[in-house]
């Protein structure tokens, strides 16, 4: 057996082979020999001189580790269902390893299947739902689980990312008006590790409460003791400063060969998938920089490398965001525009806290009038109340 991981997966669109090559990737990234197609053309532009079938089925039956990509269309190769020819790959390889585990009786000490969507997980053919299965890009835990697995197969010791993300703080009040209902769950669940969207962008006019948003979320994340590095564009333009300002703040979080690595553009994208502790940037201000190619393009790469780095959540605000329409991390963000608060009971609860004596004072029609006057804008409701409620 050849002491390599082979990735036998079906390439139904687009979008699933970039999620099956993220997967290789990182498992790369931890030190692994990987077998992918999408590498071996990388390598060689003309393709396997006896071709893509035999070059599948000489990996999938010699390859010392093989992990299946489930998927409909690889099952229905699996199965023995008709194919296209630019299936015929994948369908070698289920039947390779279907008459692998047909001789094993059973016995199953090279396969193991990783599902990399929701969708993925149904119709796996019963002869394969006893493996145990993962879902590496969707956990970081069981992305670390199957490199260990391979690792043990192989006999080798893969390096993989040790951070663990912290439980949600249910406790925990942030001080802002709304913006609970929807953007602070989106807050805490990147805070958390807790959701596949570790990318959140947050965008609005100035004044709509955007830097008092990130203010709360890096308040947040340090209770929660997640590293947290916070970069205002419009004071940092070039990519330089900003790792210089990224090493700065994670200094007392990171080692000192980390934060030095940060300081090194290359170094830098090889640290980030690994860290050792969960790691929160956030960047404001993103208009400040948005005509700078050499800084988007730095942003955009930051943005792709949250897939790849399971320690890594990045928020990005600003009165303009990042161009997601058509970005390959887009599914892995979620984007918040941020308006008035015209309704007077978003702003009681926060009022009442803040202006105790102001707050249960306030009669049902003053509250509709004082919001309709500050056209429900943070940045003029705020210095009102601050007026009435006595405070300087």
């Amino acid at each position: 057996m050849r002491k390599e991981v082979f990735i036998s997966y079906r390439n139904e669109n687009p979008e699933h082979a970039r999620r099956v090559r993220v997967l290789g990737q990182r498992l790369r990234d931890a030190g692994l020999p990987v077998v992918l197609d999408q590498f071996f053309l990388e390598d060689n532009p003309g393709g396997p001189d006896g071709g893509w079938r035999a070059w599948c089925e000489d990996h999938a039956q010699h390859s010392a580790c093989v992990v299946v990509v489930g998927s409909q269309g690889w099952y229905d190769a699996y199965a023995g269902k008709q194919t296209s020819h630019s299936s015929r790959g994948s369908a070698s390889e289920a039947r390779v390893i279907g008459q692998i585990l047909y001789e094993a009786q059973g016995i199953n000490n090279r396969f193991r299947m990783v599902f990399l969507d929701k969708p993925s997980k149904e119709n796996v053919p019963p002869t394969l739902s006893g493996w145990h299965p993962f879902e590496p890009l969707e956990d970081p835990q069981q992305f670390n689980a199957l490199a260990r697995w391979i690792g043990q197969t192989l006999g080798m010791q893969p390096t993989v990312s040790e951070a663990r993300w912290p439980e949600p703080d249910a406790g925990f009040t942030p001080n802002i008006a709304d913006r609970i209902r929807c953007e602070w769950p989106s807050i805490v669940r990147l805070c958390s590790g807790s959701s596949r969207e570790r990318i959140v962008l947050l965008s609005g006019e100035s004044g709509f409460g955007k830097t008092c948003l990130l203010r709360e979320t890096v308040r947040y994340a340090r209770a929660r003791q997640v590293a947290v590095a916070e970069v205002s564009l419009n004071s940092f333009k070039d990519v330089q400063a900003i790792l210089d300002r990224l090493a700065l703040d994670l200094e007392p979080k990171l080692t000192a060969r980390v934060t030095q690595e940060w300081r090194q553009p290359l170094a830098f994208w090889r640290s980030l998938r690994t860290l050792p502790v969960p790691v929160v940037i956030v960047l404001d201000q993103y208009e400040a920089v948005a005509k700078s190619p050499e800084v988007v393009h730095w942003i955009n790469q930051l943005l792709d490398e949250v897939e790849k780095s399971p320690g890594l959540a990045v928020i990005v605000g600003g009165q303009s965001i990042p161009e997601r329409t058509h970005a390959p991390w887009r599914d892995n963000s979620v984007w918040h525009q941020l308006g008035p608060i015209l309704d007077p009971n978003d702003w009681k609860p926060w009022v009442e806290k803040k202006y105790p004596r102001l707050g249960v004072g306030v009669a049902g029609n003053d509250w509709q009038t004082l919001v309709a006057a500050t056209e429900g804008r943070p940045d003029k409701v705020i210095p009102l109340f601050d007026v009435l409620g006595g405070r300087p």
